[in-house]
């Protein structure tokens, strides 16, 4: 995303200050003297910034009077955008929780959080299908939020709105301004978790491509591929992977791969929802965790799984990854560069009964 010329961060900062209620509707704001002595800018800029403020219908100009704010100045907006896939998928619960987060921040500083999801095949598919992206619409839109693989046009799309935006997203950067859960560091952590339990030979439970064969470590979908390959040494038979568009198959597959002779007695699931779905089926067994069986789960939701005994869980937390997002939003919608406009959100380790 290009730096904001001076004007823009000007109109940015009045606009701001109108929306938090510094001037009131009908209120006539200072003098352009005054403002530019306050701001410490140009005339030149701040008619520039008082201009498009004025076109956008937030400011009136009355000759003869000054500049008031508009009678019918609304609430503005920042958009969470996810695709309907991403509520529906195996990431349903971790997507669904950092929007209510991110939708309270957006509240607790004056904005409307509002959610918009999109649907199709296509980007163009995904913006059509979301109001907020309409650019009649847009005009009321403070700053997007951009949550896990939005397609690249609508990235595109944003930056022609003049639209800041921020992209939440798994280890792989896709934008100039992001959150990264490094999952990288949580498979890392995991394999490490285990191997000083005495666990060398873990398996790892992953979501996949269910266009692929299920035996091809291609067909791991998180960006943390590399990682899952080498905690399990490049032996991809110790890989257990479930259709990303089939979690309610993680149950079966994992009855599966108990009934061979060759698995180890060891498990690290990558996703809580893998885990929850495995779990009712390691209790339908009569499976005795950990004297038989043990194991580690992913868990960014603090999900309360479906079992008898506390799991030992690699955490990402919601919280903390809505604060990150909200900052470097809010960075952005102000016009003030980011000191770090690319942050990694770590996993934590939280002990359990099944170790």
């Amino acid at each position: 995303m290009k730096i904001l010329g001076k004007a823009k961060q000007i109109e940015r900062h009045l606009r701001t200050s109108i929306e938090r209620g510094r001037w009131k509707p009908g209120e006539a704001i200072p003098p352009e003297r005054e403002l530019c002595a306050d701001l410490g800018v140009s005339r030149v800029a701040l008619r520039d910034a008082l201009m498009a403020l004025t076109n956008d219908g937030l400011l009136i100009r009355r000759q003869g009077s000054g500049t008031f704010v508009a009678e019918s100045v609304g609430q503005r907006q920042v958009s969470m955008l996810c695709t309907l896939d991403d509520l529906m998928s195996g990431q349903r619960f971790f997507t669904r929780a950092v929007i209510e987060e991110l939708k309270q921040r957006a509240e607790d500083h004056g904005y409307k959080g509002m959610l918009g999801v999109g649907q199709g095949k296509t980007g163009k598919d995904v913006i059509d299908s979301v109001s907020a992206l309409d650019p009649t619409h847009a005009q009321n839109m403070a700053g997007a939020i951009l949550i896990t693989r939005m397609p690249p046009v609508v990235h595109d799309h944003l930056e022609k709105l003049n639209i800041p935006f921020v992209t939440v997203d798994v280890n792989l950067k896709t934008s100039d301004h992001e959150i990264l859960l490094d999952y990288s560091a949580m498979v890392n952590l995991g394999a490490r978790v285990l191997r000083e339990a005495g666990q060398e030979d873990f398996a790892i439970m992953a979501f996949g491509d269910s266009s692929l064969e299920h035996e091809s470590p291609l067909s791991i979908i998180e960006s943390s591929q590399d990682a899952c390959l080498s905690a399990v040494n490049n032996d991809t038979k110790r890989i257990i992977l479930v259709p990303v568009d089939h979690p309610e198959l993680a149950g079966s597959i994992f009855a599966n791969w108990w009934q061979r002779t060759d698995r180890p007695n060891a498990l690290f699931f990558t996703d809580d929802v893998l885990c929850d779905m495995s779990c009712q089926t390691i209790s339908k067994l009569g499976i005795s965790v950990p004297d038989d069986l043990m194991f580690i789960s992913e868990s960014s939701t603090a999900n309360r799984f479906h079992f008898a005994k506390k799991i030992a869980c690699l955490e990402f937390s919601v919280p903390q990854l809505a604060d990150a997002t909200w900052d470097l939003l809010d960075d952005l919608i102000h016009g003030r560069l980011p000191s770090k406009p690319v942050r990694r959100i770590q996993p934590v380790y939280r002990p359990g009964e099944t170790l």
